[in-house]
């Protein structure tokens, strides 16, 4: 895998993309799993700052699920992004500005995507 900026569909934000040798740079969308997005403070003693991505966001909604919190964010452009985190967190309520948050590895390119 190498890191390369390669935009997606996240309007305005070209987060940093692994993609295996030979991949070629094009439209897509870029998929995290909920339980890879960070939300709050990047732990810096364990993520160096060159690789993750980061993205503001508020908090729509946080529904708490027993073992864990999910979250819905809305970010500057109006997209979604779903996070989870494990109970026992300190809750995030709604209209909270929040930092949300990934590792350049958990994101999963998928070519073809539309805007």
């Amino acid at each position: 895998m190498r890191t390369i900026p390669w935009l997606v569909t996240i309007k305005g934000l070209p987060p940093r993309v692994g993609l295996p040798d030979g991949a070629t740079d094009g439209p897509g969308a870029l998929l995290v799993r909920p339980e890879r997005m960070g939300v709050g403070a990047v732990p810096a003693d364990e993520v160096p700052a060159d690789e993750v991505n980061l993205v503001e966001a508020v908090v729509e909604e946080a529904v708490y699920l027993g073992d864990e919190l999910r979250y819905t964010l809305v970010a500057r452009d109006g997209r979604r992004l779903n996070a989870r985190r494990p109970a026992g967190t300190p809750s995030l309520p709604p209209g909270e500005p929040v930092t949300a948050w990934w590792r350049v590895q958990d994101g999963v390119p998928v070519p073809g995507g539309q805007e």
